[in-house]
């Protein structure tokens, strides 16, 4: 059976889902799939704050982890200088993912 985590933007009037499996996702799992739902990867680089509901707990980290049946307030804010947003991230780890794979159907090791 597949997990939920509810979110909406903090303009938006209803919630939206995201599912998954597992008990748990990454906040940066939650941000790329909030990203691919709402088709906002196209355009100028951004990250998403993430802030749970009732908490108030922001995930500032992409590796903390968002139980199922939580719910959270996103809100789309700049991406950080020399750093880089949410699309240079799923770009890198897209680049770095097909490297990998390129790699081993070569035959090399990664």
């Amino acid at each position: 059976m597949a997990s939920t985590v509810h979110y909406k933007f903090k303009s938006a009037k209803d919630f939206d889902s995201v599912s998954f499996s597992g008990t748990v996702i990454s906040a940066f799992d939650l941000k790329k799939a909030i990203v691919e739902q709402k088709n906002l990867h196209k355009g100028m680089d951004f990250d998403l704050s993430i802030v749970n509901q009732q908490t108030k707990e922001e995930y500032n980290d992409d590796n903390q982890v968002i139980a199922k049946n939580t719910s959270v307030i996103v809100k789309r804010v700049p991406a950080k200088p020399r750093v880089g947003g949410l699309l240079t991230k799923m770009k890198t780890l897209a680049l770095a993912s097909a490297t990998m794979v390129s790699t081993e159907l070569v035959g090399g090791t990664p």
